[in-house]
């Protein structure tokens, strides 16, 4: 599955959205705005890490749906678990997957390529300076 995340193609997301979930709707993800709104999120976390447009591609968000409930609450929910991929310029739903979530909820997970975390880590370590005192004993 890859199917492009926006406006125009919303009929997709949400077909594959309403395949996975069933009848489940409380705590899932049901909409293509949502995952547009995840898309945007994502974006904001690389920008956030000032790394350049020309490294994202193949960064992954992953998200489970659903908010965190008392812990008395002893049922298990059905959620929805999405993966969503950076291209060169857009970002892809690339798994729809159903999920049982507990009373923690959801989450947000961001994931970088082994290039994408050195291009950050240089970044990082450009933005100051060290200093490194050797001390030599006689």
């Amino acid at each position: 599955m890859k199917i492009p995340v926006g406006i125009m193609h919303d009929a997709k997301i949400n077909q594959a959205l309403l395949h996975v979930n069933g009848k489940a709707c409380d705590h899932t993800f049901t909409q293509g705005a949502q995952v547009f709104e995840l898309s945007k999120l994502a974006e904001s976390r690389l920008d956030a890490l000032r790394l350049p447009k020309k490294y994202r591609q193949g960064a992954q968000l992953e998200s489970v749906s659903g908010s965190p409930v008392p812990n008395k609450y002893k049922f298990n929910r059905i959620g929805t678990r999405i993966v969503l991929e950076r291209g060169a310029t857009d970002w892809f739903l690339v798994s729809v997957k159903r999920e049982v979530i507990h009373a923690t909820g959801g989450y947000n997970i961001l994931r970088l390529t082994e290039k994408q975390d050195e291009a950050v880590v240089e970044l990082v370590r450009q933005s100051y300076s060290a200093v490194i005192n050797i001390s030599r004993e006689n």
